[in-house]
């Protein structure tokens, strides 16, 4: 039998050392993963999560699938949609069964989506659903005429391939080297407190989702503490100046229908919905002030909620409506914990409202008296936990905190 032949030889070893390589990565790969909490199934995360009242985030697992899950076992009663800016509202609002189905829809259609796949099939009691008004802006001068379309998918239903996950956001700069090699040698903590934390963005961000699938920002309070509450929305503020920022169109007829389209049919299983204007903030409301005809759409939509669906539409795009303050903001657009809380008070306290006796009224008046001018309560094991891990931050930052009365977290806070 002949020998192999130089080049057979060096295919070989070539082939090996790449095979070796790629094992080594997926090892790796298996290793980052691991020390993040994301290499069991998703019934064994959400059981951690439970275990401990947890934060989640997991990149290796749709949001959808999560969110279906959680929200199947929870058999809310009270259900809310919408974007990021549907993340505040909190189980401990209410006092009915609550979950939070936020981040799964980015427009009207996509709630309609979100109806058939889910709440038509487990059916809450009242549905809340939070409308962002640059979804009510057409760009083009002529729009075709209003018609439903088919729209079978919504946001957080895509999925990643989990062997190489941690090497790929290790690629797009998303998790530095020192991270990767922290949690594959198990030198970062999967707890704080004893409350565990799931998932790359929650281990490596503290961001995430609690087990009422409201959004916890943890990881952002530092830097709050630093800023004066101009600085939070000063880059939409600019990009609105600028004409950048959600400027100029009319109105969306299109994206009106499919709104109409979700309330009429929840009503005709007995679900009522409450439709939501979140607030800006105050600078961004002046801003907008400043260039009336590039805003102009957003008081026509205002003008046509208030009119096709009045006493379900609650309209706080305004700050004023309910005295917000922009210290209770994340940035010009995304109100913080005590900003929801106020809103969620006022549509409790409205004539006929659907929310009268689900909102936990006498804790949500004590809590905003209490927290007023800060974006975060944080008054659940998720929050007191972490209420201990921010007080040396906050203990830095005291001076500057009492200067402008920003995020203040307070470690003696009592549970609902």
């Amino acid at each position: 039998m002949r020998p192999p032949s130089p080049a057979y030889r060096r295919f070989t070893l070539l082939f090996a050392a790449g095979f070796a390589a790629g094992c080594l990565l997926l090892l790796a790969n298996l290793l980052v993963m691991r020390g993040a909490g994301e290499n069991g199934t998703l019934d064994a995360m959400i059981e951690r999560q439970l275990a401990g009242h947890g934060l989640y985030n997991a990149l290796g697992q749709s949001l959808a699938e999560y969110k279906y899950a959680r929200y199947r076992a929870v058999r809310p009663e009270v259900a809310v949609l919408g974007t990021s800016r549907s993340f505040p509202y909190r189980a401990h609002f209410f006092t009915r069964s609550f979950y939070n189905l936020g981040g799964l829809i980015v427009s009207p259609a996509q709630a309609l989506a979100l109806a058939d796949r889910l709440l038509l099939a487990e059916k809450p009691k009242l549905v809340i659903l939070n409308l962002d008004y640059w979804n009510f802006r057409r760009e083009l001068p002529n729009e075709p005429e209003p018609r439903l379309r088919p729209f079978g998918g919504h946001a957080g239903l895509g999925g990643v391939n989990r062997l190489t996950l941690a090497l790929h956001l290790l690629g797009d700069g998303r998790i530095s080297w020192a991270e990767a090699v922290a949690l594959a040698s198990g030198a970062i903590a999967a707890d704080v407190e004893g409350v565990p934390r799931i998932g790359l963005t929650a281990v490596l961000r503290d961001l995430g989702f609690g087990p009422d699938g409201s959004y916890y920002n943890f990881g952002a309070l530092p830097a709050l503490l630093r800023q004066d509450p101009s600085e939070r929305s000063a880059e939409i503020v600019a990009g609105i100046d600028a004409g950048t920022y959600t400027y100029g169109g009319t109105l969306n007829r299109q994206a009106m229908l499919e709104t109409h389209a979700f309330v009429e049919r929840m009503r005709a299983e007995g679900i009522p919905v409450i439709l939501v204007a979140p607030p800006v903030s105050h600078a961004a409301m002046a801003a907008m002030r400043r260039h009336p005809q590039a805003f102009a759409y957003v008081e026509a939509w205002r003008r046509a909620m208030s009119e096709q669906f009045p006493g379900i539409f609650f309209d706080f795009h305004d700050p004023a409506t309910v005295s917000l303050d922009d210290r209770e903001f994340y940035d010009a657009v995304h109100g913080g914990e005590v900003t929801y809380m106020r809103m969620t008070l006022a549509m409790a306290r409205a004539p006929d409202s659907p929310l009268a006796g689900i909102a936990d009224e006498a804790w949500l008046e004590s809590k905003i008296a209490a927290h007023a001018g800060t974006t975060t309560v944080a008054d659940d094991p998720l929050g007191r936990a972490y209420n201990r891990l921010l007080r040396a931050e906050y203990n830095r930052f005291a001076v500057m905190a009492t200067a402008h009365d920003n995020t203040v977290i307070d470690p003696t806070s009592t549970g609902h």
